[in-house]
């Protein structure tokens, strides 16, 4: 399937970067005969407007729009909360969206499904606004860190970060949910496994200021 991604934004570039755009539309996505081809996009969502017909997406550093029907931007608001939340706008939070498109009969880009992804403005995965928040305070204090995706069963807990400028490596936990048994639970287990392994850990609780995320000398002890 053909795809295509925003490059980089460089004021220079951006006359080759719409021919190219323009390229894909035509050369890879046109129909051909009775054959409708469709094709990837990826790119930064700069925002999401409804129009008299349908709602418009603008990518950012691009001067086209891709166009959705109410009834699938309504679908993929429920699929993808935090992408899509008023709160997503914050904490220089970014949002990466990967578009199966076709083109209509009048030469628009129409999104036929999609997948969204809240990221910080390095674009490190965040499943809300406020890990977003933490990324960018950890990056710019000059931590080094990782953020784990995927829960592969190797270990107990799955921190929101993992610092890898420590030994042994710390965790970072963002609290944001309040009055939740599970919950609570599962943050004691992750403070009792961090402690037994001697390992620092640093947590936020969202409804607090966020805590200094720079590096100390000595050990990191839960708050």
């Amino acid at each position: 399937m053909p795809y295509t991604s925003c490059p980089p934004f460089r004021e220079e570039y951006a006359r080759r970067n719409s021919a190219a755009f323009e390229t894909f539309c035509v050369a890879r996505l046109k129909r051909r005969g009775d054959a409708q081809r469709r094709g990837l996009i990826l790119g930064e969502i700069r925002y999401v407007r409804p129009t008299r017909h349908c709602v418009r997406y603008a990518l950012a550093y691009h001067r086209g729009a891709l166009f959705a029907t109410a009834a699938l931007d309504q679908r993929l608001r429920r699929s993808y909360r935090s992408a899509f939340s008023e709160a997503s706008t914050e904490h220089e939070a970014h949002r990466v969206g990967l578009f199966l498109v076709e083109l209509s009969p009048k030469g628009n880009v129409i999104v036929v499904d999609m997948a969204a992804m809240l990221v910080s403005k390095l674009d490190i995965p965040a499943d809300t606004s406020n890990e977003v928040a933490m990324a960018n305070a950890l990056a710019g204090a000059g931590r080094a860190y990782v953020k784990p995706v995927r829960y592969d069963g190797s270990d107990l807990v799955f921190p929101d970060f993992l610092l890898t400028d420590t030994h042994p490596h710390s965790y970072v936990e963002v609290y944001g949910i309040h009055g939740r048994a599970s919950y609570d639970q599962r943050k004691r287990a992750k403070q009792a496994h961090c402690q037994g392994r001697g390992a620092g850990l640093i947590e936020w609780d969202v409804a607090d200021a966020i805590p200094d995320v720079r590096r100390r000398l000595g050990a990191w002890h839960p708050s």
